[in-house]
């Protein structure tokens, strides 16, 4: 009897282990299931597409092309994922944005053959619009960055300053992104910006050069203009995206 006993005991041991296992494994495969679906599902969202990420449903970039369109507020950004920290509109979060701009203003780079070091702008805002057609909007001046380090790797930077006139508007961006001294991840290594006045700015930095890196160029639709920049920067402008509008 004794030894009955403890047979039965040793088999209901060993199928309470059993049982734990299969629940275990079942568990553990319909964990992967979801995930792989998950994984899937994620991919079905457009995060990428020649170089720029979507991050608004307003926006689209049209592949193949060098010179692409853009509609929306916001498209990009080019460069690398280096830095440790997110810049844009609203600060240091390219995702923040309270008011659109209404127009720039300045732009400030530093700059080396190498390397774009650092990038500040400042914008106007409208804060009071015109009532019933009289009077004028009321605008406040935004100041924005620097944003990276302005001697960075012991380079003698050039400052360049571009002062847009009242009526003139940065249409079109144009740069390159590679690699910079020992520096890992990919950097904006060059950088030139168009107006409707028909000016060139630039280009400020590796100038666009064979081996420079890779090009990108970003220009506004008809009656659009750019109003800000988005990107990440550390010591060096790591990646760059533009803040579009329509044109008042």
């Amino acid at each position: 009897m004794e030894m009955v006993e403890r047979r039965f005991s040793w088999l209901a041991v060993v199928t309470i282990v059993l049982v734990s296992i299969s629940v275990y494994t079942c568990s553990f495969l319909a964990g992967v299931a979801l995930g792989r679906a998950l994984e899937r599902r994620n991919n079905l969202h457009p995060s990428s597409i020649n170089g720029a990420v979507d991050d608004d449903t307003e926006l689209a970039v049209l592949p193949g092309r060098r010179w692409s369109s853009l509609v929306g507020k916001k498209v990009g950004p080019w460069g690398g994922s280096g830095g440790w920290h997110d810049f844009g509109i609203g600060g240091r979060s390219s995702r923040s944005s309270p008011v659109l701009p209404r127009q720039l203003n300045s732009i400030v780079l530093y700059h080396s053959r190498g390397a774009i070091h650092s990038l500040y702008y400042d914008y106007y805002i409208q804060i009071h619009p015109q009532k019933q057609g009289r009077g004028h909007d009321e605008l406040k001046l935004v100041k924005n960055g620097p944003w990276g380090q302005k001697y960075s790797f012991d380079s003698i930077a050039v400052r360049e300053m571009i002062k847009l006139s009242d009526d003139e508007q940065v249409t079109a961006v144009e740069g390159t992104f590679g690699h910079f001294r020992d520096v890992v991840e990919p950097v904006i290594t060059s950088l030139t910006f168009h107006t409707n006045a028909g000016r060139t700015y630039g280009p400020y930095g590796g100038g666009g050069e064979p081996g420079s890196g890779t090009p990108f160029s970003v220009p506004a639709e008809e009656g659009r203009i750019i109003v800000g920049f988005w990107g990440r920067a550390g010591w060096l402008l790591d990646s760059i995206g533009v803040y579009v509008r329509r044109e008042r």
